[in-house]
């Protein structure tokens, strides 16, 4: 049967597939018994192995740490890099992030494109591959990795435990076959807070997860309450500048400010706007700056880390 004969036939069981997939909250979760990475990973893991099996393929679990599904025969054996787990849903959704709701012919939800979609079309396409019974040089196995978005836990204990592929490659973006991906760099700076003894930051907070452009921040301020009342009046003059607004709360011993960004993967920063530094931008221009001036000056350009020399 031809190819597109067999998608028209099974379309309504993809989708159906994919939309199981993704109403599984498959976000990194404390460890329990069997499941390193939380319940939700799991349950997506175990979804694809199951769905790999009652498909005709060999579905292998292990342990939780990672899973495959694997068709053909031969010494050799090429992977198909594709990962359940998904970053933090955030706000700001129009649907529902784990509803997997269709639309105008668009499903929505957390993990469509990256990388449930990706998977689910594999183990698809392999069962297409089975159905036919191709005969292969090389065995294909599709990696269900369960840690892709904080740690690569999961692939890296593959590479020690398991079978290498001769050749391999990930369905995970939009640009086609990838052979390679860059790295990240996880910086911790440490720098001295003195606000003086009348105004203190007394807590700052902002982002979901390291690879999300975060949408909002937020500092805490402490000190006396005519300090407090100034420094609120001018960063209520000030929050104008933000290019996606904020909020200047004063309650009755301490101070909020809060500054709006707009979320995107940390592989495009280029698309979203960091809350963290228009938050820094807003305080560095206040009359008590500290280390908010110079984290202002680090990130004049959030997306790309000129000022900071990794450019």
């Amino acid at each position: 049967m031809e190819s597109d004969v067999m998608l028209k036939k099974f379309r309504p069981d993809i989708i159906s597939n994919l939309q199981e997939m993704i109403r599984i909250r498959s976000v990194e979760a404390p460890p329990l018994e069997g499941k390193p990475f939380g319940d939700g990973v799991d349950q997506a893991l175990r979804l694809a192995l199951e769905t790999s099996s009652s498909l005709g393929l060999r579905a292998v679990n292990r342990n939780g740490m990672i899973g495959y599904a694997e068709y053909g025969s031969g010494k050799e054996m090429v992977a198909v890099l594709a990962h359940l787990d998904v970053v933090p849903e955030g706000k700001g959704w129009t649907y529902p992030p784990f509803g997997a709701e269709i639309h105008d012919g668009r499903i929505y939800g957390r993990g469509t494109t990256d990388d449930k979609g990706p998977a689910v079309a594999a183990i698809w396409a392999l069962k297409f591959l089975a159905d036919e019974n191709h005969r292969l040089s090389k065995r294909i196995r599709i990696i269900f990795g369960t840690n892709e978005e904080s740690g690569f836990r999961g692939i890296k204990w593959y590479a020690e435990n398991e079978e290498i592929p001769v050749a391999g490659f990930t369905p995970d973006i939009h640009e086609g076959i990838v052979f390679a991906e860059k790295g990240a760099l996880h910086i911790q700076m440490d720098i001295q807070v003195n606000q003086g003894d009348k105004i203190v930051l007394d807590d700052f907070r902002s982002g979901e997860a390291v690879n999300i452009v975060p949408d909002l921040a937020e500092a805490v301020f402490a000190g006396e309450a005519s300090e407090l009342d100034k420094w609120a009046q001018t960063l209520e003059r000030e929050k104008g500048s933000l290019s996606l607004g904020g909020e200047v709360i004063r309650e009755e011993d301490r101070l909020i400010v809060r500054a709006k960004g707009k979320a995107a993967h940390a592989s495009l920063p280029e698309k979203g706007l960091n809350a963290i530094a228009e938050l820094c931008h807003l305080l560095g221009r206040s009359p008590h700056p500290g280390v908010f001036n110079t984290l202002s000056k680090l990130f004049l350009d959030p997306a790309f880390g000129k000022e900071l020399g990794i450019e």
